[in-house]
């Protein structure tokens, strides 16, 4: 398999060092970034986002769709820069402009065809051979028939930022449908904060519920960036929505973040999305305070942005700790252990790459350290080492670890500033020769 750097100098004969800037071939702004670890190349122009990965032009149904709602997105994007009911919606819900310009946010134009947008992904598939142009041509005609002039259309990405799907509401009403074409959901927003290599990304991932919850936080952070005399973009934060507390895709979340900060809503749905996410891992949580029912709704309660923004530090600063709390594994190891490596992280955030680190968090929940026949027996993988003594050796310890107390894992840094800081640290765009910090 090619490298992203292979791919940009030989399909698109652009040259670019991890960590920096260049051009991107598909809108031709220097706005294309290589991570610093060469596995992405992304464009953070808002009128492009293309994403180039290991598996750019590898024919597949998803890369097809991906391919295909990136075209949809531009179109729909130029759509909601003019004067139209979903704009006009989205400002009588205090979005922010920035938000509407930097978002993954459009309006479906009248009388829009999806022929000549799904057309060359479907010749492409048929050109490669591709078993599923059939499946293709079924997602372009279940996206036509959902089509309806002016409505607002959200669209979701998965962990790495390529587009799965969309959410298209009537503007000023309370009328719903989502396009899925894919068998998994990702997420709402987290595209806006484009700082690949920052700590904050790692750690501070806030997880609201609605999509509104999503822009109002973020309209609400960049308001209080202008009053402090910076780009309203600067003031973004790593935050997405999950559209919905039933089918969260926590897959992705815990993706994007191995112990993100939930902001449930105050009610059943929030508390469901709450127990979904602890299925999976440990979450930091703050709830909006009554009567409110979500953040939409309590940071718009406050006459200015600079209070919002104090009162949503506070409640940052105050999350909690919520244990990880997968009740069909808790009582078989084999599968904890099996459980904790699928998802690549553990309780405290460390991440897992190993069999040997999935048994010694196995070991470290309370188990005894199982026998080296029985290892053996039951661990297989591609990535399975073999348990030589080295690993014994972590096994033994293991069996002696103890838990971390609740003050360590309830400590973390103080947050009252961070979320202050998101963008202080990006690229500017426009600067040719910056990189991110």
């Amino acid at each position: 398999m090619k490298s992203v750097i292979e791919i940009l100098e030989q399909k698109y004969q652009t040259q670019c060092k991890p960590g920096s800037l260049c051009a991107c071939p598909y809108c031709n702004k220097h706005t294309m970034r290589l991570k610093r670890d060469g596995s992405i190349a992304r464009c953070f122009h808002p009128m492009c986002g293309k994403l180039i990965t290991e598996n750019t032009g590898k024919p597949s149904l998803r890369n097809s769709i991906h391919d295909a709602l990136t075209n949809v997105f531009r179109d729909f994007h130029n759509e909601i820069a003019k004067d139209c009911d979903a704009r006009r919606y989205l400002l009588e819900r205090h979005v922010h402009p920035a938000v509407i310009e930097h978002g993954p946010i459009g309006a479906v134009p009248n009388y829009y065809d999806c022929t000549s947008t799904f057309a060359h992904v479907i010749t492409d598939a048929v050109k490669d051979e591709g078993g599923f142009v059939a499946e293709l041509k079924d997602s372009r005609d279940n996206l036509q028939g959902m089509l309806r002039g002016g409505y607002l259309a959200l669209f979701y990405s998965d962990a790495a930022g390529r587009f799965t799907g969309i959410k298209f509401r009537k503007p000023f009403a309370k009328d719903f449908t989502h396009f899925k074409p894919l068998s998994y959901a990702g997420a709402f927003g987290h595209t806006m904060f484009p700082n690949e290599d920052s700590d904050d990304r790692e750690h501070d991932l806030i997880v609201v519920e609605g999509e509104f919850n999503q822009l109002t936080l973020q309209s609400t952070c960049a308001r209080h960036a202008e009053l402090a005399g910076k780009d309203a973009a600067q003031g973004f934060v790593y935050a997405v929505a999950t559209g919905s507390a039933n089918g969260a895709d926590c897959h992705s979340i815990f993706k994007l973040c191995p112990k993100p900060t939930l902001n449930p809503d105050n009610d059943d749905a929030g508390a469901t999305l709450l127990t979904d996410l602890t299925a999976r891992g440990a979450v930091w949580t703050f709830k909006t305070p009554a009567p409110h029912k979500d953040a939409d709704e309590f940071l718009n309660s406050f006459p200015t942005a600079q209070n919002a923004h104090a009162a949503l530090r506070a409640l940052i600063k105050s999350r909690e700790h919520v244990a990880f709390n997968g009740p069909q594994h808790r009582n078989d190891p084999h599968r904890l252990a099996r459980f904790y490596l699928e998802c690549n992280h553990c309780d405290d955030g460390r991440q897992i790459h190993t069999w040997a680190g999935a048994i010694w968090l196995w070991a470290s929940e309370g188990f005894s350290a199982p026998e080296q026949a029985e290892i053996d027996g039951v661990l297989t993988c591609s990535t399975k080492d073999k348990f030589d003594s080295d690993t014994s050796e972590d096994l033994k310890r293991a069996d002696d670890k103890k838990r971390n107390s609740e003050a360590e894992k309830n400590s973390s840094r103080e947050g009252d500033d961070w979320i202050d800081c998101k963008r202080e640290e990006c690229v500017d765009v426009n600067d040719a020769d910056s990189e991110h910090n």
